[in-house]
């Protein structure tokens, strides 16, 4: 699913292209590096509309089934069975601390 990922920067219509780049090679190399090397792309947005479809056009136009769409239509669980039904159930029953009431 990486692959319809984009990592896009801002700006590049008014940065210097040169202290520009060496912060992208930063950002590239490092927070972004484990999206990246998934198949995620990454792509300069330079405040055009020309550019925003570039960077949309890139996206491709493949259809992937999301794993929600395979675990209900091709193996058949019901909703709670899956991936995201399991953790919002989950996420709802978790025991979590009591708020502290202020002035206590």
């Amino acid at each position: 699913m990486a692959d319809r990922v984009r990592l896009v920067t801002t700006m590049w219509d008014e940065a210097n292209e040169e202290l520009a780049a060496g912060t992208e090679s930063r950002i590239t190399a490092g927070p972004w590096k484990a999206l990246l090397d998934a198949g995620s792309g990454y792509k300069r947005f330079f405040n055009t509309e020309e550019s925003a479809w570039n960077i949309v056009r890139g996206l491709g136009d493949s259809k992937k089934a999301l794993l929600l769409q395979r675990e209900l239509v091709d193996i058949g669980l019901e909703f709670v069975q899956t991936t995201v039904g399991r953790q919002l159930h989950l996420g709802t029953t978790q025991v979590r601390p009591p708020f502290a009431v202020r002035g206590s």
